[in-house]
């Protein structure tokens, strides 16, 4: 009974705790590991019910071949979604594509390597085929290398080759690892050197803080709730090729705006920035939505929360209808939020990440959702290679299109 209620635990935490969760890093690892180990000291008693289950042919398979499921998944993995991008759109095919090609290199290897590896005789072999001599009776090494070359079946020149060929390349890279250059890529260097823009951020954000106080004394004094700001000298529009009009271009410059996103948003936050003056963007590389949403709380107790909220969260992981209820709470019902989709095409849970937000639109009449999914599918030259990060092409489009629905929003109340 301790053991089939282990087996049932492990089971319920592999369908219901998600690989994002919190709890997986507040207990849940642990207490998934005691309930493995409570299922093997059964199941290790040769008496038990569990052992009788479990030593089926199909597992005693899995059991056999383990360390090949083990070495081979992960570069399985790495490459077929390098080649294989829109894994959101086949979230059942390709996981099954992968598991079958992993099963399949598993048991080639199992077969044509591990086992005739595990049952050469090295030492034999090397003697070439006969018994241990007296040293001063024993040929010379080349010459014994040579018989035993001349005795190896196809099979074992195979085995051979490969697991020279392996260790080969293994050692190359353990001596050029030391002196290897890092090349960053395209992407790399923009997240840098977004990175190391912190002074500026910390002298916008104080500016904004500023104009944010400025403007909430005027709308007391006035009796306004207005989403604008004071008004702004506006420079020259940029985007009007990409569709934001000079009209739109105007308006954004008078909007209070507070964001709060992920590594995207980071990526296009200049822009952001230039589009609307009076707003502060906070985005952060591998930011989880309940980082991001925590953020939100932050700037709501400290009352530089703006009129106007915009949120970039979900590359990184799934996000909740909890998730979404517990920001708007936080957010209330006098603010507008507009929220980015996402595009991930290379996660399983964008489809899910979107759907959330769809039928959270649904539920709140303050929630926007920016269709950034849609708006960009299909249009693989305005990402960098990841098909994730706009590039110096989308970019614009990003913050343009994001702008644009922003202020047709806004428009449309008044």
């Amino acid at each position: 009974m301790v053991g089939l209620l282990a087996l049932v635990g492990m089971l319920a935490m592999v369908v219901l705790v998600q690989d994002q969760d919190p709890f997986l890093y507040e207990g849940g690892m642990f207490i998934f590991s005691v309930l493995v180990t409570i299922l093997v000291a059964v199941v290790a008693h040769p008496a038990a019910h569990l052992n009788r289950w479990l030593s089926n042919p199909v597992f005693s398979w899995v059991g056999s071949r383990s360390y090949g499921l083990y070495l081979y998944q992960f570069p399985v993995m790495i490459f077929f979604e390098q080649k294989f991008t829109h894994v959101a759109d086949h979230p059942w095919a390709y996981p099954i594509a992968e598991v079958l090609i992993i099963v399949l290199l598993t048991e080639l290897s199992f077969r044509f390597v591990e086992q005739p590896a595990a049952h050469w005789m090295f030492k034999r072999q090397l003697s070439g085929g006969q018994p241990a001599q007296p040293r001063s009776e024993r040929v010379p090494v080349t010459q014994r290398m040579s018989t035993w070359w001349g005795h190896l079946k196809p099979s074992q020149i195979a085995v051979t080759v490969v697991l020279t060929a392996t260790f080969a390349v293994g050692m190359t890279g353990v001596v050029q690892a030391p002196h290897a250059k890092v090349q960053q890529t395209a992407l790399q260097k923009h997240l840098a050197q977004s990175a190391k823009a912190k002074a500026a951020e910390r002298k916008r954000y104080a500016a904004y803080k500023s104009s944010l106080s400025a403007q909430k004394a005027k709308d007391k004094s006035s009796g306004s709730g207005s989403s604008s700001s004071s008004s702004q000298k506006v420079g020259k529009n940029d985007f009007a090729q990409y569709g934001l009009t000079d009209d739109e271009f105007a308006y954004a410059a008078n909007v209070g705006l507070t964001g709060v996103g992920d590594s995207v948003m980071a990526d296009g936050k200049p822009l952001l920035e230039q589009i609307f003056p009076q707003s502060f963007i906070d985005a952060a590389v591998s930011r989880q939505a309940a980082d991001g949403i925590g953020i939100v709380k932050k700037y709501a107790q400290d009352g530089t929360l703006a009129n106007n909220v915009l949120v970039g969260l979900g590359t990184n992981g799934p996000v909740t209808s909890d998730q979404i209820d517990d920001l708007m709470h936080t957010v209330g019902k006098k603010r507008q939020v507009f929220w980015i989709n996402t595009h991930v095409p290379t996660r399983q849970w964008q489809n899910q990440v979107n759907a959330t937000l769809a039928d959270s639109a649904k539920k709140y009449s303050n929630l926007t959702i920016i269709d950034w999914n849609g708006y960009s599918n299909g249009h693989a030259d305005w990402f960098y290679d990841d098909n994730v990060h706009p590039n110096p092409d989308g970019n614009p489009r990003y913050a343009a299109f994001i702008a644009k629905t922003i202020v047709d929003k806004l428009r449309d109340q008044k």
